[in-house]
């Protein structure tokens, strides 16, 4: 683009040129920057302490991983008054654990229609008086287990951490029963969370024998029931930036309710044949499974918006390198 610029427009205007652009570029970043709410009026200092890390380091360490490989598991927590960046960020990047929280309001659906009311519905539970463990609360085991959360860290209002909750969850939960409902609305005040633990709870989900009543599937043209008492096992579960593998062995024919968000441009392989995926109303996928053992495969595939800028941006260079090379040669 600079040699086009320079090539092709009078030494007295170049700079008006180059000016534009710029202009612009403030423009956009100026007003992002100013509106991220990057802190609170009141205090709300993050105060992990360097327990929880020594804490965490004892219980998983990401380097017993095989190179390039993630943590088949998340970690959770309660925000009380903390900010959401900051809590979060240092979270993820002390304990090397992936995480389902991030601010909603910029990411994936499923933050703004479960994860984040899931977060206020904790928060709530914490802060009742005489509130008693969460790992004695069906609802709360629940939610961490439809997103696969193996550590939940409490937080009390005065943000110190209260505990270090270790759970046994999985990738997936099976049922033989689909049900139709409505996506769930994006709560947008802060409410506890009620709307949640009904939604979770109306699964009633077994969480030892990872299984689940029903699922409930968005835009689903009839509900469907096998008529199976399926029982799940997850033999294998292996996590990449770009693609997720699951081994899923069941005793009969069911659904399987993934803890990844349901996306348009997501390949979705069973027993490595393509499948399209149902949606439930929190925006997870689900798919049908057969008898005996299933391998699922996940991998994200550029969409074609994606496909075309990328044409776009390589055309733009092969031309800026094209009127490189060409305004060299006249000079």
């Amino acid at each position: 683009g600079g040699a086009a610029l320079k090539r092709w427009c009078p030494a007295n205007k170049r700079m008006q040129t180059l000016s534009l652009p710029i202009l612009l570029l403030l423009g956009d970043l100026g007003p992002t920057t100013i509106q991220q709410p990057y802190q609170f009026a009141e205090d709300n200092s993050t105060n992990y302490p360097p327990v929880l890390w020594e804490e965490l380091r004892q219980k998983f360490d990401s380097h017993d991983l095989p190179e390039g490989q993630l943590a088949p598991f998340r970690l959770f927590t309660n925000l009380a008054r903390m900010h959401p960046f900051t809590a979060t960020a240092i979270l993820a990047y002390r304990s090397e654990l992936p995480t389902p929280q991030a601010d909603h309001r910029l990411l994936m659906p499923t933050m703004h229609a479960f994860a984040a009311p899931f977060e206020r519905y904790l928060n709530y539970l914490v802060h009742m008086p005489d509130a008693q463990p969460l790992d004695q609360n069906p609802v709360a085991l629940a939610g961490l287990q439809l997103l696969n959360v193996n550590y939940q860290v409490n937080v009390n209002a005065e943000n110190a951490v209260v505990a270090l909750m270790s759970i046994d969850t999985g990738p997936a939960i099976v049922s033989s029963r689909l049900e139709e409902h409505p996506l769930l609305a994006p709560y947008s005040t802060p409410d506890p969370g009620e709307h949640i633990a009904a939604y979770i709870d109306r699964m009633d989900i077994d969480v030892d024998r990872k299984s689940s009543s029903r699922f409930f599937i968005a835009e689903l043209d009839q509900n469907r029931y096998l008529g199976t008492d399926p029982a799940l096992q997850v033999r294998g579960h292996r996590v990449w930036h770009q693609r997720a593998e699951l081994d899923l062995e069941v005793t009969a024919p069911c659904f399987a309710r993934l803890s990844y968000t349901y996306a348009p441009h997501l390949e979705v392989r069973v027993n490595d044949r393509a499948t399209t995926p149902f949606r439930t109303a929190a925006g997870f996928i689900v798919v049908p499974l057969e008898t005996g053992l299933n391998r699922i495969a996940l991998q994200p595939l550029l969409s074609p918006l994606r496909l075309t800028l990328l044409g776009l941006d390589i055309l733009l260079l092969a031309a800026g390198a094209g009127a490189l090379v060409w305004s060299r040669r006249k000079t």
